[in-house]
């Protein structure tokens, strides 16, 4: 336990993607880590720059067939997808309040995303889940 890397506080989900790389979900420690399939450590997804960048408390972790890995995290109420060479602070798109299919506060604390085989990503959050098309 703890916050150095390749420690963890509070995992909540993980993830593996085609080659074999683990992805965990670290809800204490705002982050998500990446381990290689042998569990040396590659990167984190951490904290950005500015307040609108801050991974805060992801829950749930996904990697889709291009390598794009999707966060959900529930402290700013919104998923981020982040190109497969993510650095810390950069997400290329965001689902949140104001992108979802019913653009109203019904989209709080995403806790679970899945990546269908088509390519779909289903988000569930505190009151509905939703699929968006790919």
């Amino acid at each position: 336990r703890g916050s150095a890397v390749g420690q963890f506080f509070a995992p909540k989900h993980i993830a593996v993607d085609a080659q074999g790389c683990i992805f965990v979900a670290g809800s204490r420690n705002g982050r998500v880590q990446v381990f290689d399939s042998q569990g040396l450590f590659l990167r984190a997804l951490t904290h950005g720059t500015t307040s609108s960048d801050r991974l805060g408390q992801p829950l749930a972790v996904a990697v889709d067939s291009a390598g794009k890995v999707i966060v959900a995290e529930a402290d700013n109420n919104r998923v981020l997808v982040y190109a497969s060479s993510a650095s810390e602070a950069s997400y290329e798109l965001k689902f949140d309040k104001h992108t979802s299919i019913h653009n109203d506060e019904s989209f709080r604390n995403p806790n679970h995303v899945h990546v269908t085989p088509s390519g779909s990503v289903i988000i569930s959050s505190l009151q509905r889940v939703q699929e968006y098309g790919q």
